[in-house]
């Protein structure tokens, strides 16, 4: 990665919204402000939780959910992982996690109420699910991350994802 403190025309942002943390990008400053804001924990209630017969344990940790802002529709979308059955005592073979998981979908307007839609991917109990990608018969699926493709080849090909995975 270059130094960008030296030179900052490495760095490429067209017309693209920019967050500016540090002085990197910026030569000078004037009546400047910078205000981090804390955020407010809701007590009543998690944001996404499990209200569907096929979820398990929605499993939020720092690596095991994605939120994107979609700039085609403004909705957020999540991709978070659902976690099944104990974690094993031993490592077992071809499930390094222990416990079966899968990814599952929501999206928002506001990012406070989520929605998890019935999008057809997998079907269980006669429903279509928020299931995106893991089942029990294709292996674990895990820390999925999601991002936005911004020279997609195809339009319904915008968003990336990675993960681990193991069969």
């Amino acid at each position: 990665m270059r130094d960008l403190s030296r030179d900052s025309t490495h760095l490429y942002v067209k017309e693209f919204t920019q967050t500016f943390l540090d002085n990197v990008l910026i030569e000078s400053v004037q009546d400047v402000t910078r205000r981090w804001h804390r955020p407010v924990r809701r007590l009543d209630a998690p944001l996404i939780s499990k209200d569907r017969p096929w979820e398990h344990v929605p499993y939020f940790t720092y690596s095991n959910y994605c939120v994107v802002r979609d700039p085609q529709d403004g909705l957020f979308k999540c991709w978070y992982e659902d976690m099944a059955g104990k974690p094993a005592p031993e490592p077992i073979p071809n499930n390094p996690f222990g416990t079966f998981s899968r990814q599952l979908y929501a999206e928002s307007e506001d990012g406070i109420h989520w929605v998890k839609p019935e999008l057809g991917v997998y079907e269980l109990y006669g429903h279509k699910t928020n299931i995106v990608l893991g089942d029990s018969e294709f292996g674990q699926v895990h820390s999925m991350n999601v991002v936005l493709d911004p020279y997609p080849s195809r339009p319904d090909e915008r968003f990336r994802a990675l993960f681990a995975y193991a069969e």
